[in-house]
């Protein structure tokens, strides 16, 4: 099933639960004792007063998810709950300007993670790596969770990072 991301700009105004399922909210990811990414620098989302959006913290556990953020609000979800987790990309470009060159661009590329309820209500989150795409989708097999990779990326990790270092190192 292909779901749509939303694409609108974060209202830090609204509920977690809002948040989750109207934007794409940048997140820290954490089950079976590990965590990604490794860092958020450059490619921090910025919400509607482009004000940079903190991270809310997903937890993955053996009983379901927790996610919480910085303004204390939380949810759970039991696995009864989730009907699927489904895991895509999504493309961005930074553009920035540099005295006496011209502005710079390049494309970037996030993970997306879709948890979709029992109740067909989707929940976005987003990270800026892939790495860990094999080992959350065992994670989530052995919970008994449904998963599905879409686009093959836990097939083709190695390729998306070499496609990646040729994209950073045609920039420099």
């Amino acid at each position: 099933m292909r779901i749509k991301i939303p694409t609108d700009k974060i209202d830090s105004h609204q509920s977690l639960a809002d948040r989750l399922r109207f934007s794409v909210l940048p997140t820290n990811l954490k089950f079976d004792s590990k965590q990604y990414p490794d860092s958020w620098r450059m490619v921090l989302p910025r919400d509607l007063y482009y004000r940079k959006v903190k991270p809310v913290d997903t937890y993955f556990s053996t009983a379901g998810v927790s996610i919480s953020d910085s303004k204390l609000e939380s949810l759970n979800l039991p696995y009864s709950q989730i009907k699927e987790v489904q895991i895509g990309a999504d493309a961005a470009k930074m553009t920035f300007g540099a005295a006496y060159t011209g502005d710079y661009a390049f494309n970037y590329f996030n993970a997306v993670i879709v948890i979709m309820q029992t109740n067909n209500v989707p929940y976005f989150l987003t990270l800026p790596t892939f790495k860990f795409v094999p080992s959350f989708i065992d994670f989530l097999k052995a919970q008994q969770a449904a998963v599905s990779d879409p686009l093959g990326i836990a097939d083709h990790l190695t390729d998306i990072n070499d496609y990646l270092k040729k994209q950073a190192s045609a920039k420099l």
